[in-house]
């Protein structure tokens, strides 16, 4: 016997009735359909500081641009990930330094970070840290050394959907949480993403940058 290793299940007959119900809808992007996936991921999540964007990407663009990285500013982050996890800092005009990994989780090590802080000289914007293969970075180290060197967490959460840090949804930690819908993730909407403010303070739903995504349609 077979089995798939990256063919994501779909109920095909109830996929097509709710097909038709978003083609008769004439909203193709936006809509009833939209609006109640946000509900129930913030339902989900537990936390109301949401917006939905087209890829995991975007969600990253996004919160690169919440987090103000200019032009000549460095993010901190890491190469052991999709490439799209570095090229919007890349597009931001910044300038990317790279961290080690743990070797034993794949995550962004706290001591790579920690020598990056106090060995350099140059000033950090933010520092990307990415939860890979759904094991979750060490958030609170991260968070604390991020706000004690005003320093932005974000977080590529692509493969951690649903995850949880010490009993807590990890969207709770970072100044914004990135995540992906995209065809083999979790959860799938072909593709697609989310962007969660997690810092007091910090907040995605921002009409200027997100251009009215996931605005209310009457």
């Amino acid at each position: 016997m077979k089995y798939p290793l990256f063919k994501p299940f779909i109920s095909t007959e109830e996929c097509l009735q709710n097909l038709r119900s978003v083609f008769e809808s004439g909203y193709f992007s936006e809509g009833e359909w939209v609006t109640s996936f946000r509900e129930q991921l913030v339902s989900f999540i537990g936390n109301d500081k949401l917006v939905l964007t087209n890829s995991c990407t975007s969600a990253l663009t996004l919160a690169l641009r919440i987090a103000n990285v200019n032009p000549g500013d460095t993010v901190l982050s890491t190469p052991m990930t999709c490439v799209a996890t570095n090229t919007p800092i890349l597009a931001s005009g910044a300038r990317v330094r790279w961290v080690d990994i743990d070797p034993d989780s794949g995550c962004v090590s706290v001591e790579s970070v920690k020598r990056a802080f106090y060995d350099s000289l140059l000033p950090f914007k933010a520092l990307v840290c990415v939860d890979w293969a759904g094991n979750p970075c060490e958030l609170e180290e991260l968070q604390k050394m991020c706000h004690d060197n005003n320093v932005v967490l974000i977080q590529d959460a692509a493969h951690a959907f649903g995850a949880k840090y010490k009993g807590v949804d990890i969207s709770e930690f970072a100044y914004m949480t990135c995540l992906s819908f995209q065809a083999i993730k979790h959860l799938t909407t072909g593709d697609g993403g989310a962007v969660v403010s997690g810092e007091v303070g910090a907040s995605a739903r921002d009409d200027d940058l997100v251009g009215g995504t996931n605005s209310d349609i009457d």
